[in-house]
């Protein structure tokens, strides 16, 4: 990793290039712009339309036995509810930040998380079932803060901001979140987080654009009206706790645990202890440092006031700090501990005796402080699948401190996640794998093997679950074969059928568990077909006759070209293929932010005509990439794609993006269609893609790469006794029989009379003599 005077200097680079205001100070977090990766959203499977309820499929490849909850590593941490960015309120975010949580007088539940344009407010109480209950718009920025005193949240913004935005949360059992007023005295607009103290009713903001970006004191005594106080401005101040003290030398008094960054910001000493009993006093008690110091960004006391822990985002070492600070005049550095990932350290809070910890792409971290110099991690939940690296992705905040036992999780591309610890669980694991691909006519056995952690399982209980095409599920029972595993079949389907499936089965807690872990809303899937033939595969890196520009095309830049694209903030830097660099892209020179981008009209790129007469179940996938979510005017434009049966004189929508919803602020997504779903197959077919810039001022961008087009064939399997589904008859396929036979599967009744004997073992030799 670059050194701390090189990362700050690619920090103020990237917020001038991107359009931010600029810093008047070495903001760490100008890293996570340079991080910053396009929402997670629904993902397209490839072989078939995806269906509306399948996003929370998009990290299926990672759910493949125990220890995962809806597709994400887990332990001890159960998955209720999640949602992504885009089902979030406030139109088209694209990013999430911090997160707290409120409980109304009535003990009704409440996630406040923040996101780029503003606040959302998300009933939890019934976890499983989240409502949205408010939205309080704020300015557009990768960093929003919120806490809460009382009924009234107070929230703000860093890079642009409207000072501290005033939230009256007494209603919001009815459905209402009323905006107060925005409170900017003294030139204040950026506030990087917000911290209160509801024992004393104080406010303190951090890293402001005034005070010299310090702790600022806030008297909230009246919650509409509030009175600026004093600061304390001898360094920037980045995160902050405050806290009443009961017993010890400072009984009785306001002290705020700071944490002011240190070397990164060129101070010597980065953890500040101050007394802010006095608000127009405040009054510095300690300044302290420890080995390798970098970033201090963030720390919790515990309750008894005697140990605080430090998380610093740039050590490269991943150790959360332990500091005696029983005498808050004279702190003394214990030890650290460390997690199993290379992740970065984040946001951490401390409830009964553990430690919850958000760690960017290792998510959320739970460690017991039975021993408090040595926490031990006993519960983790992974929201960023794609790895474990020092990167500001993934789990940004936590808030542990509802009642029910309910945490959420604010996730920076994903979102919200309702999670629960639950000690114990069942984890599946499947031998023989799960089919994606079924012959037709064929029944697919499905062998599990289910292991207990802390608790037991309920033998009984042990279910297949399948649904077909969509309809409703069927619970099959699994019958154990003696040898530790559960069987069932999928039962036999026909050609282009679509299955889900789930494996469920309940402890003797009661505690039903399931893989995936998500179901029945995510699934196992499986699709009833032989074969796929590939008629074309153009990865577009060199010229095979598609052709930018078409009659009523009027665009004044941004025109279609073939090109290895330069990345802006809504171009891509490369192509999508991965091997090759080129891909047909709007101009793609790069340079600044719309310099280059689709201006003052559409521009039109056409496929060469394709002849499809002889192949009925052709269908056509590529990935494009646009972007539409920048400029004075984001969300104004549509990206269409259209497609020809007669050579280009008639066309038919594919589909429409934008000029909201999803995949509208960047990133490679896939598509594909069965062309007879739209026209019938011809000899001429042609395709076309249209990027517009009609509306007043977003930044239009668009690429497509790695074009094909495909025919799913489907030959009914004849050979019934083939059962692994290999086209080869073989010992396996006489100990799949025997397998399904000792559990009474139904796939063994050969006979189909409901009894399983003799009669049924006679048939299986018979079909299995006749051959294939």
């Amino acid at each position: 990793m670059p050194s701390p005077r090189i990362r700050t200097l690619i920090g103020l680079a990237l917020a001038f290039t991107l359009g931010a205001p600029a810093l008047t100070r070495a903001d760490d977090d100008a890293t996570k712009r340079r991080d910053k990766l396009p929402p997670v959203k629904a993902k397209a499977i490839k072989g078939r339309a995806i269906r509306p309820d399948e996003w929370k499929l998009a990290d299926r490849a990672l759910d493949a036995g125990g220890g995962v909850a809806g597709g994400f590593d887990a332990k001890n941490i159960t998955l209720l509810s999640w949602l992504p960015l885009a089902d979030l309120p406030g139109g088209n975010s694209t990013s999430a930040a911090d997160c707290w949580g409120y409980t109304s007088p009535s003990g009704r539940e409440y996630a406040i998380i923040g996101i780029e344009r503003g606040t959302a407010f998300v009933e939890v109480t019934d976890p499983l079932n989240p409502v949205i209950t408010g939205f309080v718009q704020g300015s557009t920025s990768l960093w929003h803060d919120v806490t809460v005193i009382g009924d009234y949240a107070y929230a703000c913004s860093d890079s642009s901001g409207p000072g501290v935005q005033i939230i009256d949360l007494r209603q919001i059992d009815s459905g209402t979140v009323r905006f107060v007023k925005n409170w900017a005295p003294n030139g204040l607009s950026t506030i990087h987080t917000i911290i209160s103290n509801p024992e004393s009713k104080h406010l303190f903001l951090n890293g402001a654009n005034i005070q010299n970006g310090g702790l600022i004191c806030v008297d909230a005594s009246d919650p509409e009206n509030l009175v600026m106080k004093g600061a304390w401005t001898d360094q920037y101040m980045h995160e902050s706790q405050a806290v009443t003290m009961h017993g010890g030398p400072y009984d009785g008094k306001e002290i705020v645990f700071g944490f002011t960054a240190g070397p990164y910001y060129g101070y010597a000493k980065g953890f500040t202890i101050i007394d802010t009993t006095d608000l127009a006093n405040p009054t510095k008690l300690a300044l302290v440092d420890y080995p390798n110091i970098q970033f201090c960004h963030q720390g919790w006391v515990t309750p008894d006031f005697k140990y605080l822990y430090i998380n610093d985002e740039l050590d490269d070492l991943n150790r959360t700090r332990v500091f005696d600070v029983s005498n808050p005049a004279a702190p003394v550095y214990k030890t650290y501990f460390t997690q199993a990932t290379g992740s970065i350290d984040h946001n951490l809070y401390i409830k009964d005796g553990k430690i919850y910890e958000a760690n960017y792409t290792s998510g959320l971290r739970i460690f017991d402080m039975a021993d408090p110099l040595a926490p031990v991690e006993i519960a983790h939940f992974d929201t960023h699948p794609e790895g474990d690296g020092a990167s500001y992705n993934g789990a940004w905040g936590n808030y542990p401190y509802f009642a029910s036992g309910t945490i959420i999780i604010s996730d920076l591309e994903r979102g919200l996640f309702i999670v629960k610890e639950e000690v114990g669980q069942l984890s599946f694991a499947f031998p023989n794998g799960l089919p994606e691909v079924l012959n037709p006519g064929v029944a697919a056995p499905i062998t599990t093997t289910i292991t207990e952690d802390q608790i037991t399982l309920d033998a009984s209980t042990v279910r297949l679950n399948v649904s077909v095409n969509g309809g409703s599920f069927d619970a099959l029972v699994m019958s154990s074969d003696g040898q530790g595993n559960f069987v069932a079949s999928l039962p036999a389907a026909d050609c282009y059928d679509d299955l889900d499936f789930y494996v469920s089965a309940a402890a003797t807690d009661g505690r039903t568990f399931t893989s995936p872990s998500g179901a029945p809303e995510s699934a196992h899937h499986a699709t009833v077909y032989t074969s796929i033939d590939t008629l074309i595969s153009d990865a577009l890196e060199t010229d095979t006759g598609w052709v930018s520009g078409a009659q009523g095309d009027n665009a004044s830049t941004g025109m279609w070209n073939r090109a290895n694209p330069i990345g802006t903030g809504a171009q891509p830097e490369d192509d999508h293929s991965a091997s090759g660099v080129n891909c047909w892209v709007t101009d793609g020179r790069g340079g600044g932010l719309g310099d280059y981008d689709v201006d003052g009209g559409k521009t039109t790129l056409l496929t060469p005509v394709y002849d499809l007469s002889t192949s009925p179940e052709a269908s056509i996938g590529y990935w494009r990439w646009y972007s539409n979510s920048t400029g004075n005017a984001p969300f104004s434009d549509t990206f269409r794609v259209d497609i020809s049966a007669d050579g280009g004189g008639n066309w038919k929508s594919v589909e429409v993006v934008g000029p909201g919803g999803d995949e509208v602020s960047g990133g490679w997504y896939y598509h594909q269609f069965r062309v007879a779903d739209i026209t019938a197959p011809t000899a001429k077919m042609k395709l076309r893609f249209i990027a517009e810039d009609a509306g007043d001022g977003s930044v239009v961008e668009a690429a497509v790469d790695d074009f094909e087009i495909i025919v799913v064939n489907c030959d009914r399997v004849t050979c019934s006794a083939d059962l692994d589904g290999n086209g080869t008859l073989d010992l396996f396929d006489f100990l799949a029989f025997t397998n399904l036979f000792n559990a009474e599967d139904p796939g063994a009744d050969w006979d189909t009379n409901g009894v399983f004997d003799l009669f049924d073992f006679l048939g299986y030799v018979n079909a299995f003599n006749e051959g294939c």
